[in-house]
């Protein structure tokens, strides 16, 4: 049995929901691994992973030296989520001879109970190769893991019978009142995918989207009626929106609303080593409250960059993290985004990087501003 020492220069507080909310200036983390997890993590990359307020892990600090210990900040943009007084951190080791920084263990997730700065969490490290408890957010394979994130019509590990005959059901009430589910331009959704993926893809983007959104009563009803489900809604602003582009308007005004765009360009980095040439470009629509940015990011020659590909340098900032989605022209595969302040993260939606020789990554984010 081994140990592992968090510490943070501050008090946890019991009175705040998100783990950045102590201080304007955040928490300062120390990570010390004792000589067990020291020998057994030599020659791979270990981080902490956090479960957010959306859902989410997010991994902070890396390691991959001798000193037995790293420190990293968090911030209130983190969105690490305290649960009934509690925090959920888990260490993840993952192998830098494989591709793509394979996850090759993790301990089991720990609560850490606030009310105090200094915790000794305990990590069974047995096999050195032993099979990865994989979180329910990861998706893999071509059939997928049947391990879905937010079960809102299925339950994980249940035979497909079972899975499919839930969904058969709910598709088909939710067809009474949406229609043949015929997509005009697959946002969410993309032909061929695995049901699993699928499914997954789109009742995590719903549950954001609605979550966004509030209730569903709107003011004046102009576009939009309501309790009508999401889908007609949205269809409802999608024609509007489309209608108002037909007339050629970029700048100004429409209607009371102003819209403004800009383009130029971010810095793309990595968070494992240095790619040797890589570009990237935004350009954004803002209509009223409403910001959509547009990013592609071109590697030419990856170098050692490896892990998140990091684009910073948005001129303008989402107020609360935002998510969006997009693909790999090296694989064709979906690939995700998430805002931390003025920088966009980028994965696979495996979790595996996206960073490779003479690849573009193009990604859509969508959200609403202060």
């Amino acid at each position: 049995m081994a140990t592992l020492t968090v510490e943070y220069d501050k008090t946890i507080s019991a009175d705040v929901n998100l783990l950045g909310m102590q201080g304007e200036e955040g928490l300062t983390v120390t990570v010390n691994l004792d000589d067990d997890l020291k020998t057994y993590i030599n020659g791979k990359l270990a981080y902490v992973s956090f479960l957010t307020a959306d859902g989410q892990v997010i991994e902070k600090g890396y390691y991959n030296g001798s000193s037995g210990s790293f420190t990293f900040d968090i911030e209130l943009t983190d969105g690490i989520l305290i649960t009934d007084g509690k925090i959920y951190v888990q260490l993840v080791v993952r192998d830098l001879e494989e591709p793509h920084t394979t996850e090759v263990w993790k301990s089991k997730a720990h609560e850490m109970t606030v009310g105090k700065s200094l915790y000794y969490i305990p990590v069974d490290v047995v096999d050195p190769t032993p099979i990865p408890e994989h979180d329910a957010t990861i998706l893999y394979g071509m059939i997928g893991t049947q391990l879905y994130s937010e079960e809102n019509y299925v339950t994980s590990e249940e035979s497909s019978t079972a899975s499919i005959d839930a969904l058969d059901v709910a598709l088909k009430d939710v067809s009474d009142n949406v229609g043949d589910l015929t997509y005009t331009e697959e946002n969410y959704v993309t032909s061929d995918d695995d049901l699993t993926s699928s499914v997954d893809d789109l009742d995590v983007a719903l549950k954001d989207t609605n979550d966004a959104i509030g209730s569903q009563t709107y003011t004046e009803d102009n576009y939009v009626t309501d309790s009508d489900p999401l889908t007609t809604s949205i269809d409802d602003l999608d024609m509007a929106l489309k209608d108002h582009a037909d007339l050629s308007v970029l700048t100004g005004t429409v209607h009371g609303v102003a819209i403004t765009t800009g383009s130029g360009n971010l810095t793309p980095t990595a968070s494992v080593g240095t790619m040797t040439t890589a570009s990237a470009t935004y350009s954004y629509y803002r209509i009223g409250k409403i910001l959509v940015y547009q990013i592609a990011c071109t590697i030419t020659t990856k170098g050692t960059g490896d892990g998140l590909l990091i684009l910073t340098g948005l001129p303008i900032q989402y107020p609360v993290r935002t998510s969006g989605n997009g693909y790999n022209e090296f694989d064709g595969k979906l690939i995700r985004g998430y805002t931390s302040g003025n920088a966009v993260i980028v994965t696979q939606y495996d979790s595996t990087t996206v960073i490779a020789d003479a690849t573009t990554v193009r990604v859509t984010m969508v959200g609403l501003t202060a």
